[in-house]
């Protein structure tokens, strides 16, 4: 049997496993964790890294709307709505399996049953942690974004905002199989799926700087900015992407941005350069091949 899920990027709070099973969503219907099948396989890995503490795969539509979505509030305005048949969806992945272990054993060591790091007790509350911090914050910071697109379709034409062009959220929420040691029990973001398009260049570095302009207008910091964590999609646009580690806070009523989220934004922009300098290299190398 495979239940259901109505969590969509307009939900006002987080719920974890324990606080959404068997709750009613704001339209009356009954909310249910998605329960994957046992041997579920029907996906392609796009990351499996030890050092990132999310797995990512690829999904068929079809495949994602029977296990995450079968009844769907997909209505234009407070869903998403998925359109091609063929369309892939990205599920990032939370996963107790892969937090515990292979990421946290392979960070943190055990020093007679107690955590390293002085931060955490054990290695559960060191899971509980990344879960609650890296999950719930890449969830409210797409919120953000997603808040923001939405006042910049319905701006006037003088407007200066432009749209930030992140994968767009489409569900999150628990998730749990009945396999041991699976990679779906945990917590999952849905993202749409951007084809790529080819390699970053130092031409798209203006459209970089746009972007992450836009970014820090809506008081966020991104925090791991990076060659990886950057896509070129088929129409040649850069796309920042990779939220988890991000960072925001409210801005004063005077305008003032506190002092640590103006510090991260600074660090956003001499990544930027870092990554400038990358490309520059790059190109030049390039052009020393092609003499």
């Amino acid at each position: 049997t495979i239940a259901t899920t109505t969590t969509t990027t307009d939900a006002a709070n987080i719920n974890t496993a324990e606080e959404s099973q068997g709750q009613e969503d704001s339209d009356g219907s009954s909310y249910d964790i998605p329960v994957v099948p046992v041997g579920f396989k029907d996906y392609k890995v796009i990351q499996d890294k030890d050092k990132i503490p999310a797995q990512v795969i690829l999904l068929k539509r079809s495949t994602f709307e029977q296990i995450f979505m079968q009844n769907p509030r997909n209505d234009g305005s407070d869903g998403y709505n998925l359109q091609a048949e063929d369309d892939d969806i990205v599920l990032k992945m939370y996963s107790f399996c892969h937090l515990e272990k292979v990421y946290f054993y392979k960070r943190y060591a055990y020093i007679e049953g107690r955590c390293a790091d002085s931060r955490f007790y054990n290695a559960d509350d060191f899971i509980d942690h990344i879960l609650e911090d890296k999950y719930q914050n890449e969830v409210e910071i797409n919120k953000i974004i997603s808040k923001h697109n939405k006042s910049v379709e319905a701006a006037d034409s003088t407007s200066t905002k432009r749209k930030i062009n992140s994968p767009q959220m489409i569900a999150y929420g628990p998730m749990v199989t009945g396999e041991y040691l699976s990679s779906f029990s945990g917590f999952f973001i849905a993202f749409e799926y951007i084809k790529s398009g080819g390699d970053l260049k130092a031409k798209h570095l203006s459209q970089l700087q746009a972007q992450l302009e836009e970014i820090h207008s809506c008081n966020i910091a991104h925090c791991s900015l990076s060659l990886r964590n950057i896509i070129v999609d088929i129409n040649d646009d850069a796309r920042i992407i990779d939220f988890n580690n991000s960072y925001t806070d409210e801005v004063s009523e005077d305008g003032r941005y506190p002092i640590l989220l103006n510090h991260l934004m600074d660090g956003d922009y001499d990544q930027i350069v870092h990554i400038q300098e990358r490309l520059v290299s790059d190109d030049n190398d390039d052009n020393n091949d092609d003499k």
